[in-house]
């Protein structure tokens, strides 16, 4: 039984991976507001959001270093073919140019994770489907499910999988009796409702929000060059060096 259930920790943990991301709460009442703060709190830290944020991190210092390279090869380029310049000339604005590579990059990076905010973005993601997807009776037995020993030890071990825990590490967070009652709950209509949740909506809105963020990081990269700062910089920097 426990495999079972850690089994469905490993398959949720994957899904959860690719929260959703959807907006425009209904109105609800003060009570069921108050329980799903609750539980998108205590479900917030369980998501694997090291994931995501190392993905993010990844092609942001992808982006930032191809203009560190590219940015500087193409000025030395230009210098290069320059024929009124004197060699000293040319040696003394070359020497500004990995300075200069190098804050036009950060530039990249910062315009990269303009508007980006994951936390808040789950959290909303997270508020919304509870919302949506649940009554106040509901969500009290979901929250009673986390709040009580087994909730905990469930969540606790989703957290050992989002840290690339041992399995066995994961195993000892879970008592054979938990597992069984871990089990239970998530075969109950409120429990596989609960789980359906990060296993298909999620996965597709934050694909979507995801999707809609990086090319808008597109354009604000292509309008930065065209007549925003990034352009501003190069022109000053030519402005500065080859007139």
């Amino acid at each position: 039984m426990k495999t079972i259930a850690i089994k469905m920790l490993f398959s949720m943990t994957v899904l959860m991976v690719f929260a959703n991301f959807a907006f425009g709460q209904k109105a609800t009442s003060a009570n069921k507001t108050q329980l799903v703060n609750e539980i998108v709190e205590q479900t917030f830290s369980a998501f694997p959001l090291e994931t995501l944020e190392a993905e993010i991190e990844k092609v942001k210092k992808e982006s930032s270093e191809k203009f560190k390279i590219e940015i500087p090869e193409l000025l030395i380029s230009k210098v290069e073919e320059n024929t009124e310049f004197s060699n000293e000339r040319k040696e003394e604005i070359k020497a500004k140019v990995p300075a200069f590579g190098e804050s036009f990059g950060n530039k990249v990076s910062e315009i990269i994770t303009k508007d980006l905010n994951v936390n808040l973005w789950l959290k909303e993601a997270l508020a919304d489907d509870f919302t949506k997807n649940f009554t106040v009776a509901q969500l009290r037995k979901i929250s009673s499910f986390m709040k009580g020993k087994n909730g905990k030890a469930f969540f606790e071990a989703v957290k050992a999988i989002a840290k690339n825990e041992s399995k066995e590490s994961i195993e000892n967070k879970i008592t054979d009796k938990q597992a069984i009652e871990i089990d239970k709950f998530m075969k109950s209509p409120v429990g596989k409702k609960f789980m359906n949740l990060f296993a298909k909506d999620t996965e597709i809105f934050l694909a979507a929000k995801i999707e809609t963020w990086s090319a808008q990081m597109l354009k604000n990269i292509d309008e930065a060059m065209e007549t925003g700062e990034l352009g501003e910089m190069l022109k000053q920097f030519i402005i500065e060096n080859f007139s």
